[in-house]
């Protein structure tokens, strides 16, 4: 059964764990692939957001050029979190310890994530949107979400290159609809 800050009402884990967390990690440090949003050479204060492989994305203090603590973290599955939503003792009150999974790692684990991640790849840059190919605004259709029981106005469904004026690549395969 999980510890009472991670459930909900009817026993549900709703958060993740500070060891679930220290497990990703190790797991990153054992060589799992990630990416991250910038490199750490652009960070002197600041977040590091990581992608991992395995779902994973977590959020990580860099302060003063050096690996600091893990401000935030969310499961494949969803579940999340946030510094400070663990303690070791909540009967404590202020006096209880938050657990923080970087705090769990070893002074070795430590300098071998730091290594890792001042050597990660990053996501690459955004394309630059080619004005050739972008429909105008006021040409987009708007999108319904699927399942809506009835329509007021029902146009009929256009199929083939003749809807896909505004997708040169839908027109190139000659197949899907914009409508």
């Amino acid at each position: 059964m999980a510890p009472p800050e991670l459930s909900d009402q009817q026993g549900q884990q709703t958060r993740t764990s500070a060891a679930e967390i220290h497990a990703a990690i190790e797991r990153l440090l054992a060589g799992e692939a990630f990416l991250a949003d910038r490199p750490w050479s652009e960070i002197w204060w600041g977040l590091m957001h990581l992608d991992l492989f395995s779902g994973w994305r977590i959020a990580i203090w860099i302060k003063r050029d050096a690996l600091d603590v893990c401000q935030s973290a969310t499961a494949a599955d969803g579940r999340n979190w946030i510094y400070g939503c663990q303690r070791d003792d909540w009967t404590l009150g202020p006096a209880a310890k938050i657990l923080e999974p970087l705090a769990l790692l070893s002074p070795r684990q430590r300098q071998e994530l730091e290594a890792r991640l001042r050597r990660a790849c990053c996501w690459p840059a955004p394309e630059p949107i080619d004005g050739d190919w972008m429909p105008p605004l006021h040409q987009l259709q708007r999108v319904h979400p699927r399942g809506r029981q009835s329509r007021p106005h029902r146009s009929p469904r256009r199929t083939g290159a003749a809807s896909s004026a505004l997708c040169p690549e839908a027109i190139a395969g000659g197949k899907g609809s914009m409508g």
